[in-house]
């Protein structure tokens, strides 16, 4: 797992994503859940899991927009014709391509990379670079990740999809509230230890593991438990209400005629009698600039929040980072 890389937006921080609520009750899973795809095949794990989590939530997110009438007409219409949707009538993107053009390795790979992916280079129909996971005919991680079988040319239609969809992400912070607060928008992508017993219905209790696995949460039962899109059986998982996230990404998808970015919006610190301007993520603070005189035109609506030496002592400082351009 990584931090914010440069250009990332967070919630609460720096960021241009538009919040709108969506589902007053967060409860994803309820209704728009996808076809059930694993990671794992008969010769070897894909090591793919964040792409199959940031897919999963695209593909929620279709769902919701479909059977809301947000996405209908034409724009439908031309991605049922691209391939999109399959035999159980439910859009669903290549696992397989998105794995390749986020760069994912035997370790796995980053949220961020994914929906950076995702948001630059579209999405391609999983008729047209199918897993093939249970192909009984041997071939290994290196041959499903064989970047010579993305040609031009399904790298042209894959950019297709932002036609009709557009596409944002930001952190947003791990606390319960606010993961119910964006559960309103879209489910969430997070990364979380894989805690034993894994392969149950039960509540998975927390445990003191690292990180290792990227699923998506898009449901819960408050203070009880999680819901948690997987991609081993059984799919459909409960965690722990007090369950070690170690991080949480909201990717939106939206039609292209919704409005998704708006100018950015930041909320600033600084400590007293210095001139070095920071965003907070937590208790992490961010270096933002040097000096905000420097900026006080392009950001003027920032609103800026002094600490004294004490209070900002409490913070620990990250590496810079910057903002995306819009």
């Amino acid at each position: 797992m990584a931090p914010p890389k440069l250009g990332d937006y967070i919630a609460g921080a720096v960021s241009a994503v538009v919040y709108a609520e969506r589902l007053k009750d967060g409860q994803w899973h309820e209704r728009y859940r996808p076809t059930e795809e694993k990671q794992i095949g008969v010769y070897f794990d894909t090591m793919s899991c964040v792409t199959f989590a940031a897919l999963n939530s695209v593909e929620e997110q279709v769902a919701y927009l479909v059977q809301k009438g947000l996405l209908k007409g034409d724009g439908l219409q031309y991605l049922k014709d691209l391939g999109f949707f399959d035999e159980n009538g439910k859009f669903n993107a290549s696992d397989r391509f998105t794995a390749i053009m986020s760069n994912t390795t035997k370790q796995g790979n980053y949220l961020n990379a994914v929906w950076e992916s995702i948001r630059v280079d579209g999405l391609l129909p999983e008729k047209d670079l199918p897993s093939k996971l249970d192909d009984r005919t041997p071939w290994e991680w290196e041959d499903w990740m064989d970047k010579s079988v993305i040609t031009d040319e399904l790298k042209e239609k894959a950019k297709k999809v932002k036609n009709v969809l557009q596409f944002a992400y930001e952190w947003v912070s791990t606390d319960r509230e606010s993961l119910k607060y964006h559960a309103k928008q879209a489910p969430l992508q997070i990364a979380a230890p894989v805690c034993s017993p894994w392969n149950t219905t039960e509540i998975i209790k927390a445990c003191s593991a690292g990180a290792g696995h990227s699923t998506l949460v898009d449901g819960y039962i408050d203070k009880k438990e999680l819901k948690d899109f997987d991609h081993y059986n059984p799919f459909a998982k409960r965690l722990a209400w007090d369950y070690k996230i170690a991080a949480a990404i909201k990717g939106v998808v939206e039609v292209s005629a919704t409005k998704l970015l708006n100018k950015i919006s930041m909320i600033m610190y600084k400590e007293q009698g210095k001139p070095a301007l920071y965003a907070a993520a937590g208790d992490i603070l961010i270096p933002f600039a040097t000096n905000f005189d420097t900026y006080k035109k392009d950001f003027e609506s920032a609103k800026i929040i002094e600490l004294a030496p004490a209070e900002f002592a409490k913070f620990k400082v990250a590496k810079a980072v910057s903002i995306k351009a819009n």
